[in-house]
């Protein structure tokens, strides 16, 4: 065979193989695509569920002893909106305590009866309740902002920076939303 033939044909071959390959991609991502959930109760989904996943195991846990009323838990309650008469009445009723208003977070420190969790999820104003957790340093925040990068010593006489007086936070909700 003519070497001209040959690269023409080699030539004439990745084209084609490139064409179908790109047709094919172009069908398999047109047809790979989000779906509407046939189960219209979103509320009581993991995802639109307003009890972070640590606290609704908790209460499970409470409810399979039977001490639902029991067993006292702290909570952080984030609104959407200012609370109803009727959260009002709940948050006011016997054994459940107002810690602390955030009223600049619209959000609230509560402990109450585990047995209490589900009925206050319900309310519409309410965004989520979380278990009201310590917040703890894992450690590698100085490492991941490249603090400690400025830390090391680069050879600069006199440079001085160590970071003191510096805080870093990491605040996660633990909530997927």
């Amino acid at each position: 065979m003519n070497p001209t033939t040959l690269s023409r044909a080699i030539r004439m071959g990745i084209t084609l193989s490139l064409l179908i390959s790109v047709s094919c991609g172009i069908l398999v991502t047109d047809k790979a695509g989000a779906q509407q959930a046939s189960n219209h109760n979103f509320q009581n989904s993991r995802r639109g569920d307003k009890v972070s996943p640590d606290l609704r195991g908790k209460v499970r846990r409470s409810q399979k002893r039977g001490t639902q009323d029991n067993d006292f838990v702290s909570v952080i309650l984030q609104l959407k909106s200012a609370p109803s008469a009727r959260l009002a009445a709940l948050l006011g009723r016997n054994g459940v305590r107002v810690k602390r208003l955030f009223q600049n977070f619209n959000s609230q420190a509560v402990e109450l009866p585990a047995g209490v969790v589900d009925e206050l999820a319900a309310f519409s104003e309410l965004q989520t309740v979380s278990l009201d957790a310590e917040v703890k340093s894992f450690g590698h925040v100085s490492a991941t902002t490249g603090a400690d990068m400025v830390r090391a010593d680069n050879g600069a006489p006199g440079s001085g920076v160590d970071g003191t007086g510096i805080g870093i936070a990491v605040l996660d909700s633990g909530m997927d939303t």
